[in-house]
């Protein structure tokens, strides 16, 4: 759960708070590898018609992608169905290429790790 008060996001309680600039600064981080990695695996238009059916058919702000990982690979699979994966598998190798190139980030991670989750699922069967 995301709280709000006076210009500043906490995240469930928790004691840690981030600004709204540091939120839209690791969104826009995880943002960026979700956009090389589609166009790697599909190209400029069609990643921009992806990126069209995500804000407009799976409800999802793009602007707060980095906020709900689950939702974002269950959008991706709605519309991608097992073809998901590809992508999935090419969003991954850009999180991991920008997390090496500057560092550990907690919010970068997990949503690496849910994405990395959902291809394993996927490689197991599970949906």
């Amino acid at each position: 759960m995301v709280f709000m008060h006076s210009g500043r996001v906490s995240f469930g309680g928790n004691k840690t708070s981030l600004s709204d600039k540091e939120v839209s600064s690791r969104n826009q981080a995880i943002l960026e590898c979700v956009e090389k990695g589609l166009i790697n695996a599909l190209g400029v238009s069609s990643k921009a018609a992806t990126l069209y059916f995500i804000e407009l058919n799976g409800g999802m702000k793009l602007d707060r992608i980095s906020s709900n990982p689950d939702a974002f690979v269950k959008v991706l699979r709605v519309i991608f169905g097992p073809g998901s994966a590809e992508l999935l598998k090419a969003i991954s190798r850009e999180l991991r290429l920008k997390e090496a190139k500057h560092g550990r980030d907690k919010v970068l991670q997990d949503f690496a790790s849910v994405v990395e989750r959902a291809i394993k699922s996927k490689a197991a069967g599970v949906v």
